[in-house]
């Protein structure tokens, strides 16, 4: 049996605002669920059964309010494995991080992404 892969994520407070908002007005989709259409915006093979996720989500009131003050918050994501290998693959090819490919799919569902925050991890914790 193929077991998902934890992939931790670090962005800016607005883009994990963004991706609840998506999911809000997506038929209440999970973060997992708007990361894997991202991906297969991108052409990434993903299932179907995968990107279905329908959960409960936290208002984010009271997250928002306590990212505020942050330059960067981190969460994971559960990736299939098949998903977790073609996103390695393309990474590699394109001599990106996954971080980064995740990004841009986010940016094609329609996301607002910034390009400084689709750069490099190492030099947002330099800022």
């Amino acid at each position: 049996m193929k077991k998902d892969k934890r992939m931790f994520l670090r962005v800016r407070p607005s883009v994990l605002a963004e991706i609840r908002a998506y999911g809000e007005k997506h038929d209440r989709m999970t973060a997992r669920s708007v990361i894997l259409s991202g991906l297969a915006a991108l052409g990434i093979p993903v299932p179907e059964a995968a990107r279905l996720g329908v959960r409960k989500m936290r208002t984010g009131a009271q997250d928002a309010s306590e990212q505020e003050d942050k330059e960067c918050v981190s969460f994971s994501v559960l990736l299939p494995e098949s998903v977790w290998r073609h996103l390695s693959l393309r990474a590699a090819r394109e001599m990106k991080q996954k971080r980064t490919i995740i990004l841009e799919g986010l940016s094609a569902l329609g996301l607002k992404i910034s390009d400084d925050m689709k750069a490099d991890i190492s030099r947002l914790e330099k800022e």
